[in-house]
Parts: C-alpha cells; structure tokens; sequence
C-alpha cells in the first residue's frame, strides 16, 4: 500500500511539473509575439511618413539630413535642354 502512495504521489508532482512548464512555455510565447507586435506597429506608426509618403511628410527632408537628399529633376531638366 506504501508503494502505490509512492507511486501515486510522484505521479502526481510529475504532472504538476509538467502542467506548470507548458503554462510557462506558452503564456511566455504568447507574450513574446505580443510584445513583436506591438513593437512592429509603433515602429510602423512612428516611421510611416518614410515608409508611405503621402505628400504631407511634416518633417522635412532638408532639416533631417542638413541637405535634401532627393535629386533636383529641375537641374537634370536644363542640364538636357542645354545640351
């Protein structure tokens, strides 16, 4: 009768274990692609006037790298008809 009381408990404890890792593993998981996700969008959200530019970019592109990065099209445009 001890033994089956042995058995029974370390059944037991070993199924507890068990339960608790899986519960770890997967609220750990779930949290994580939470976490990704949330981050993703901010980083979206923040970056969008980079990344879709809709014409009313409010920050401007020669205040941000100290010359307008973007090829003049009027210089190229004489620079062809002068030639």
């Amino acid at each position: 009768m001890i033994i089956v009381k042995v058995v029974v408990v370390i059944v037991v404890v070993v199924v507890v274990v068990v339960v608790v890792v899986v519960v770890v593993v997967v609220v750990g998981l779930v949290v994580g692609v939470v976490v990704v996700v949330v981050v993703v969008v901010v980083v979206i959200v923040v970056r969008r006037p980079a990344l879709w530019p809709s014409g009313k970019d409010t920050r401007s592109e020669i205040g941000r790298y100290g010359f307008d990065p973007r090829p003049s099209q009027t210089k190229e445009f004489k620079i062809g008809i002068s030639s």
